[in-house]
């Protein structure tokens, strides 16, 4: 039997075929990662929101699609039809589900919604396949609406959210795509039919959508694959079309990138590299030294007034100070009550960062947190800034002096620090990456969570968030070797 198509799948497809095939006939193998759970969650509380703009509409049930099919057809030939949510039509064995639909006399207007700030290419081809299944099934669009956040909207309290969205009428702007769209029901329908295509993993991996399949791919590529050289791109389909899926086995005067030949030398001879240069940088650094790191929070539909669409806020910070070599002592801020945490948490890290040494983090983060929170609070804007002023980035002097061959072209923290300090993992620990981290915190600011759970949750952010400042610790004890 033929395999349905849905605008889902095809958008899969013209991605990748070969995701297409993975998830219609290997659904199984997909790996659902907690920053696309997260971008799910978004995308729900977003369509819901656009949904309560019409309090008489009706929810088509999705399960059984043959009812949902017959349940859209029975309403739209009433003149009262109110409007749809869900309203699901197919055409050619391709069925699609308008987000919104309006019915009018003769034609009907759909609205589709994305919980993004940004119109994307990817988006007016959702919109070309939903206009030409709808019209194929028998029915004239007056308007096709895409409907996303506006970033600029900012969140006045009461549970009031008008203006967060706005609607763009695409109805011209699918026209190129919407003569394609036959064309790529055919050719999806055709490849289903035959075996596993052969694609090799290249830029369109991650373009526009993270692949769920990537594990699947990139095991056939051996132990040590071309996929670990740092920013790749259009070179990794040059590589494997010459037969190289190897580091190993990648000719020296193949890459011109100095980052791409040093993971090669350096995976290629299982040889660490540690430049003495390193220990001369970080000695240059006075006493006391603060490690800082921060944790934040966003959300698709603010919850705390004064707040944007998607802005990074800040909720808790650790922070080892090391007031001489070897000598440590430790400060954390959490705010889990619920209520907006910026101010709280900016004056108790001034308080807490009292004095002259620098402050230690790793990548340009912290960075963009403190002069967001300077904007929001003038009035201690002058201490956020000088505690901007004396901010040092371990990242970049790591990337330049050290290279390790587990650390397979990646120097997140969490890449570098078992090559440092492998009785430091992230393991043992309850929460075990910032989208974990963000997930928890949401957990524990929902109204009717148990005093017990919310103990539980403080104790695990908080020895995460400790965590990764004394991973800075070791990682700057180790580079400091001389």
């Amino acid at each position: 039997m033929a395999k349905k198509l849905s605008k889902s799948r095809i958008i899969s497809g013209l991605q990748c075929v070969k995701r297409l095939h993975q998830e219609v006939y290997h659904p199984e193998r997909a790996e659902i990662s907690d920053a696309t759970e997260q971008i799910f969650a978004q995308g729900n509380q977003i369509g819901d929101l656009a949904c309560q703009q019409f309090p008489n509409g009706v929810l088509i049930d999705r399960n059984p699609l043959s009812e949902a099919l017959t349940k859209t057809e029975e309403l739209l030939k009433n003149p009262d039809c109110p409007p749809l949510f869900e309203a699901t039509f197919e055409h050619e064995g391709v069925l699609v589900q308008a987000d919104i639909l309006i019915p009018g006399k003769e034609e009907v207007e759909i609205i589709e919604v994305k919980s993004s700030t940004k119109l994307k290419p990817t988006f007016l081809k959702d919109c070309a396949i939903q206009h030409w299944v709808i019209t194929g099934a028998g029915h004239r669009i007056l308007r096709m609406q895409l409907e996303h956040v506006n970033n600029q909207f900012v969140y006045k309290g009461n549970l009031n959210y008008d203006g967060l969205l706005k609607q763009v009428d695409v109805l011209e702007e699918i026209s190129p795509d919407l003569k394609q769209v036959p064309v790529w029901v055919e050719q999806f329908k055709t490849m289903l039919e035959n075996e596993e295509p052969e694609i090799k993993v290249g830029p369109h991996c991650n373009d526009p959508y993270s692949c769920s399949f990537k594990s699947h791919c990139y095991e056939s590529l051996g132990e040590w694959p071309i996929t670990d050289l740092p920013n790749l791109g259009k070179l990794a389909l040059e590589l494997q079309e010459e037969g190289h899926t190897d580091i190993r086995r990648i000719p020296e005067d193949r890459l011109s990138n100095s980052l791409h030949s040093r993971v090669h030398r350096v995976i290629s001879s299982q040889t660490p590299e540690l430049d003495p240069q390193a220990s001369v940088e970080l000695a240059k650094l006075s006493y006391p030294r603060n490690y800082l790191d921060f944790e934040t929070i966003s959300f698709a539909m603010p919850i705390w007034e004064g707040t944007r669409p998607f802005e990074q806020l800040p909720f808790q910070w650790s922070c080892h100070i090391e007031d001489s070599p070897g000598n440590f002592e430790h400060f954390e801020f959490l705010d889990t009550s619920g209520k907006p945490p910026m101010l709280d948490f900016a004056e108790k890290l001034i308080s807490s960062l009292d004095n002259d040494g620098p402050v230690i983090v790793y990548s340009s983060f912290e960075e963009v947190v403190l002069r967001s929170l300077c904007n929001r609070f003038p009035d201690i804007a002058e201490e956020l800034a000088r505690i901007q002023a004396r901010l040092f980035d371990l990242l970049p002097l790591t990337k330049k002096y050290y290279c390790h061959p587990e650390m397979r072209g990646s120097w997140s923290i969490k890449s570098v620090l078992p090559t440092v300090a492998p009785e430091l993992d992230y393991g043992d620990l309850d929460v075990q990456g910032g989208q974990a981290a963000q997930q928890k915190f949401l957990e524990m600011i929902t109204p009717g969570i148990s005093e017990n759970e919310m103990k539980q949750g403080r104790t695990a952010l908080l020895q995460y968030c400790k965590r990764d400042t004394l991973a800075m610790v070791k990682l700057a004890q180790f580079l400091g070797r001389t």
